[in-house]
C-alpha cells in the first residue's frame, strides 16, 4: 500500500510485518511534492505492479517549478530527476502501444497547449490554440517572498502588466487567500466573472478590434489604469502590515 504525506510517499505493509518505507527517500525535505502518476487510465486493475517504474510529478513549493521523476519500489534510493522546470505540467498520457507521450506546458504567458514525444524531455508542441492572444497585452508574473511580523515565511505572486513602468505609481489589489502563490505558472484567461482575474486586471488589449464581452471589460478596466494584483500565499493575512493604494473596481 502506498500513502502519501504532505511531500514523500510511503509504502506500507497493511499486516505491520514489514516496516514502512518512504519510497521517495524523503527527498520531500527539500519542499518537493511527489504524487503518483497513472498512465493506464481506463483499466480496470488499480494496482501497482511492483516489478515496474513509477513515474511521479514533482512540485517545489519553493520555487513553484514542476515537473517528473522516476522510481522503484523495493531499492533504498532517492528518485532520480526525468525533467523539471519553471512551467506547470498537465497530466501527462501515453499512448497504449507505443512510446509517446503527450502532456501541456503553460506559464502566465504561454497557453496549455499539446506537447507530444518519445518521452518527456523531448516533446514537440503540436498545437497553437491561442494565437490570438498576441492582439493583446498580458502581463507578467513574480514570486514574491516575505517574513510576517510575527516570523512566518510568506509567499505572494505579484502581477504586473506586460508594459509596466516602473518609474510610475500604480494602484494595487492585495487578495488573500491559502495557497493561491502554487499556481504561479497556471495560464489565467480573461473571463467574465465577478472574481478577481489576474491577467483581466494585470493589462488591457493592445487591440480594440475585437467587440467580445471579454475585449469590452478589459477595455473598461484600462480606463482607471493600468492595475498591479498580488496573491499571497498564507493562511494568516494579519501578518501582512503593507498599506498600497487600492483600485476601486
Amino acid at each position: 500500500m502506498l500513502l502519501y504525506d504532505r511531500f514523500d510517499i510511503c509504502e506500507l505493509d497493511p499486516t505491520g510485518v514489514k516496516p514502512a518505507v518512504v519510497v521517495t527517500d524523503s527527498l520531500g525535505k527539500e519542499r518537493l511534492v511527489f504524487r503518483l502518476v497513472d498512465l493506464d487510465r481506463g483499466d480496470d486493475d488499480r494496482a501497482i505492479d511492483p516489478t515496474r517504474p513509477l513515474l511521479l510529478r514533482a512540485f517545489s513549493e519553493a520555487t513553484k517549478a514542476s515537473g517528473f521523476y522516476h522510481d522503484v519500489l523495493g531499492k533504498q534510493q532517492a528518485p532520480e530527476k526525468i525533467v523539471m522546470g519553471n512551467l506547470a505540467y498537465g497530466n501527462p498520457q501515453k499512448a497504449k502501444n507505443a512510446d509517446v507521450y503527450m502532456v501541456t506546458k503553460s506559464t502566465f504567458v504561454d497557453f496549455p497547449n499539446l506537447w507530444v514525444g518519445p518521452n518527456l524531455t523531448t516533446l514537440t508542441q503540436i498545437s497553437d490554440a491561442n494565437p490570438q492572444q498576441k492582439e493583446y497585452n498580458w502581463g507578467t508574473a513574480e514570486l514574491v517572498t516575505w517574513t510576517s511580523t510575527d516570523g512566518v515565511p510568506l509567499q505572494g505572486i505579484l502581477y504586473k502588466s506586460e508594459n509596466f513602468d516602473p518609474n510610475k505609481k500604480y494602484p494595487m489589489i492585495s487578495y488573500f487567500y491559502e495557497d493561491l502563490s502554487d499556481g504561479l505558472h497556471n495560464y489565467v484567461p480573461p473571463n467574465g466573472r465577478n472574481t478577481i482575474n489576474a491577467t483581466q486586471s494585470a493589462g488591457p488589449p493592445a487591440s480594440r478590434a475585437r467587440s467580445s464581452t471579454r475585449s469590452r471589460r478589459a477595455a473598461s478596466a484600462s480606463r482607471t489604469g493600468t492595475r498591479l494584483i498580488s496573491t499571497w500565499r498564507t493562511r494568516r493575512s494579519s501578518g501582512f502590515r503593507a498599506s498600497p493604494r487600492r483600485s476601486s473596481r
